[in-house]
Order: C-alpha cells, then sequence, then structure tokens
C-alpha cells in the first residue's frame, strides 16, 4: 500500500494525524486525541469496499455507556 507520514505527540507518544506524500492535503485524524472531537463533523468513509455489510449501519445494535 502506499506509505503514510505519521505526526507523534512528543510527550506520550501516540500517534496524532497521519496523510500520504501524494495526497499531503488530507489528513486522518485520531479522534480519540482531540478534546473537542464532537465539534468536527465526519466528513468521510474509508474501506467501504472492504466493510462487511453490517458494518456500514451499526444504528441498531445496543450500545453500552463504557467498555
Amino acid at each position: 500500500g502506499t506509505k503514510r507520514e505519521q505526526a507523534f505527540c512528543p510527550y506520550y507518544g501516540s500517534s496524532l494525524y497521519s496523510f500520504t506524500k501524494p495526497d499531503p492535503e488530507v489528513i486522518s485524524l485520531r479522534i480519540g486525541s482531540i478534546d473537542q472531537r464532537a465539534e468536527l463533523p465526519h466528513q468521510l468513509q474509508i474501506w467501504c469496499d472492504a466493510a462487511l455489510p453490517w458494518a456500514l449501519d451499526i444504528s441498531g445494535l445496543p450500545g453500552r455507556p463504557k467498555q
């Protein structure tokens, strides 16, 4: 596959975002690393061709507040 560049938090070493050199304007954010994640609307889904049919709509599954 395409090589990806990644940016890491210098303090924790966690991955913050990544991008590909051919298209550096498209950035994949690691949403768990952002406090304001509720304010960021989804803009794109990827790997849809490889998704299992049930994975495209999970709204009917029961949820839990925590693991």
